[in-house]
């Protein structure tokens, strides 16, 4: 994480995910801190879709701690496809926000299930056959 979004004029940093599947659940990683943030001087406020909200630390630690440099939230894409992302400053010292990462899981598209591709493909195979006899009787005509 070489590289961040920040606000250092006491504001917000907003994202919008979007091209996801309608009110569909969602695992959502948002990673925060600064190589430079301690005691708690960059504390960020996250809410999502302006609903679920958490504050954290935004200090950075050795390994990855959850409430210190990220956050996991489990949120829901709205009927359009959307969550939206608001990181604040709660009031920090520096009045500052920092933004590393987003990583998501979950429901990403309608790919159809394997046996729906196989029902399909065995719905088919009737007109498959039936075609190969009608080329067959051209050919030996």
């Amino acid at each position: 994480m070489n590289d961040y979004l920040f606000n250092n004029q006491g504001g917000s940093i907003s994202v919008t995910l979007a091209g996801l599947a309608p009110n569909a659940p969602y695992q959502l990683y948002v990673y925060l801190a600064s190589d430079d943030a301690s005691a708690g001087n960059r504390a960020p406020a996250i809410a999502i879709n302006g609903g679920a909200s958490a504050l954290a630390t935004g200090n950075p630690t050795a390994t990855f701690s959850l409430g210190d440099d990220y956050l996991l939230f489990n949120a829901t894409s709205t009927a359009a496809g959307l969550i939206s992302i608001l990181e604040s400053n709660p009031g920090n010292s520096y009045g500052e926000v920092d933004m590393n990462g987003l990583q998501i899981s979950g429901a990403f598209s309608s790919v159809p299930e394997p046996t729906t591709i196989l029902t399909g493909a065995l719905m088919l195979l009737p007109f498959g056959a039936n075609g190969m006899r009608k080329i067959r009787r051209k050919l030996t005509a």
